[in-house]
């Protein structure tokens, strides 16, 4: 919630309908991101002059819609997506100079030129997420596997021995 509800000081109905009004366009953006992350930026700058009415810095909002606006061509497919976070991702990868430079003067560049980032559509990202999940649990898989193994082996030795002590244990006796 936002802190104008809450606090103790006097609050009149023009600040309290200014925060309302900045409280009700970010829920609005974000109801509106997954569709068109354009519109939601828009919310997200209507929101923010409220909030700097306010006299908040209205920080979150411009980070939003900076996320919101930003768009991209995925460094595999080739599409433009809009929308940091939710409709393309940032990557870690090996970038070479060249392919940095090769960005240089794009619209909607494929690489982070300050850091070795690529961008990734949606569709990408949860493809590669998807095929190393799977990787990962067949990996698994194959360890739990063996490890089954390797202790039925060390219970089977285990019982061996207990065997020959029990044995053992008789001949002393006699």
């Amino acid at each position: 919630m936002i802190n104008e509800y809450f606090n103790t000081s006097t609050l009149t109905g023009t600040r309290l309908s200014i925060a309302l009004m900045a409280e009700g366009n970010e829920l609005i953006a974000d109801g509106t991101f997954w569709s068109d992350p354009k519109k939601a930026a828009e919310y997200q700058q209507i929101a923010y002059n409220f909030r700097r009415q306010l006299g908040e810095s209205g920080e979150y909002n411009q980070r939003k819609i900076r996320e919101y606006s930003a768009t991209c061509t995925c460094w595999i497919c080739g599409r433009q997506a809009t929308g940091e976070g939710l409709h393309f991702y940032r990557m870690s990868a090996d970038v070479s100079p060249e392919h940095v430079r090769a960005d240089e003067g794009e619209l909607a560049p494929s690489t982070d030129q300050d850091s070795p980032m690529i961008f990734v559509c949606r569709a990408c990202y949860t493809s590669i997420s998807r095929r190393a999940d799977a990787i990962a649990k067949d990996y698994h898989e194959r360890s739990m596997s063996e490890i089954d193994s390797v202790r039925r082996q060390m219970m089977a030795e285990v019982s061996r021995l207990d065997s020959r002590i029990t044995s053992l244990s008789m001949r002393i006796r006699n």
